[in-house]
């Protein structure tokens, strides 16, 4: 019997496309866009980027509601690793670790690598978590948003990306707060919670999950603009 134990990046790469190969999808060309080297043992925040980059090279779209990941308390810890955290938590292919931890920076064994992989390859192997409390938003066009901010000075546009990213450029009447500071505490944004917000980023994925934990706080009135 083979004993389990720790991968490193570059075993667990090798692992991911040798079963790939295997069911006959062909070649996936990936980069992996990691900052572990292919020697170090690999990091569930690093397994979390590797599979949701090939699911999307696969075809498979992202979730648009990954409110279920609101739980993971250390889901911010990995700034870079948000959005692929989420999805892959959100569709049920890596669950939490221990206690509402995902276990950002926790090892990965073989055994684990290879129920990813059924995970990956077939969905009826996933295990989506619950919801205990369901959180909507509304989804809005940049044109759509620019007419509507222009006819209401009092919307609220928000920028959700880091303090570097906006100062080096941003949507003009935008105010700030980036994700990370909505983490600690999503009430900094404004104390009136019926205000009209209107969150973006670049990529589109972190105002979906700033919107899911301003709608969790009790704001009434979410815009995720995409």
């Amino acid at each position: 019997m083979e004993k389990d134990r720790y991968l490193t990046v570059g075993q667990f790469v090798s692992l991911l496309e040798k079963n790939i190969y295997e069911v006959g999808v062909g070649t996936v060309h990936v980069d992996y866009d990691i900052l572990q080297q292919p020697g170090e043992l690999i990091k569930r925040r690093t397994v979390a980027g590797i599979i949701h980059q090939v699911l999307l090279c696969r075809g498979e779209a992202d979730e648009e509601h990954v409110e279920a990941a609101l739980v993971l308390k250390d889901l911010y810890n990995c700034r870079t690793c948000v959005n692929h955290i989420a999805q892959v938590y959100t569709k049920g292919i890596m669950e939490e670790w221990d206690n509402g931890l995902f276990g950002v920076d926790e090892n990965l064994t073989r055994n684990e690598a290879k129920e990813l992989m059924r995970r990956v390859l077939d969905r009826q192997h996933r295990r989506k978590p619950g919801l205990s409390v369901s959180v909507e938003w509304t989804t809005l066009m940049w044109r759509e948003a620019e007419v509507l901010l222009k006819a209401d000075r009092r919307i609220l546009l928000v920028d959700v990306r880091s303090k570097e990213a906006y100062r080096q450029g941003h949507r003009r009447g935008s105010i700030n707060v980036p994700l990370s500071e909505l983490f600690k505490n999503p009430y900094c944004v404004c104390a009136d919670r019926s205000t009209v917000l209107f969150l973006y980023c670049q990529k589109g994925y972190m105002n979906r999950i700033a919107a899911g934990l301003l709608v969790k706080a009790g704001y009434q009135r979410v815009y995720v603009v995409v």
